[in-house]
């Protein structure tokens, strides 16, 4: 039959069959084309999840860092004494050294970030220092001026 005989079909249209992916071996690619969308989505999720791990150990190295600065702070707390001269300002000096040194570690895009919270840390602990050494300087001063009191009475009474 030719197109030209068209009208002698019963619907009036040629009908014409059309080819999809199957009749050339389709399954095959589509099956492929499907396992990369896996591939794809199984290596986005991996490198979403390494992503993750690093920030998981980032988090620990600063939680680690902040619990040394803490340990090494109430050792030298225990030891103030006297007036605790300068001891704000060697707490602030040794805790900046030692998020400066933790951070010369880590990548760029993260040191930014850390290096904020490290900075919040450092006042924290700066006004801490400050706080203790006050106290220290007011106890000292109580303990000198009750000593002074007490020797003053005492030469009254020897006059």
């Amino acid at each position: 039959m030719t197109v030209t005989d068209r009208a002698n079909l019963p619907s009036g249209k040629l009908i014409v069959e059309k080819a999809t992916a199957a009749d050339f071996g389709g399954q095959v690619g589509s099956a492929l084309g499907g396992l990369a969308d896996a591939g794809m989505q199984l290596a986005a999720k991996l490198q979403a999840n390494e992503k993750k791990l690093r920030e998981f150990d980032y988090e620990k190295q600063f939680a680690e860092v902040q619990q040394a600065d803490n340990v090494d702070y109430d050792e030298r707390k225990r030891g103030l004494s006297g007036s605790a001269d300068k001891h704000w300002q060697t707490s602030r000096q040794l805790t900046q050294t030692r998020f400066d040194e933790w951070l010369k570690t880590l990548p760029e895009q993260a040191r930014a970030e850390y290096a904020a919270r490290a900075q919040q840390f450092q006042n924290r602990r700066t006004a801490q220092a400050f706080g203790d050494q006050y106290r220290q300087q007011d106890a000292n001063t109580r303990l000198t001026l009750t000593e002074e009191q007490r020797k003053a009475g005492l030469a009254v009474q020897q006059q």
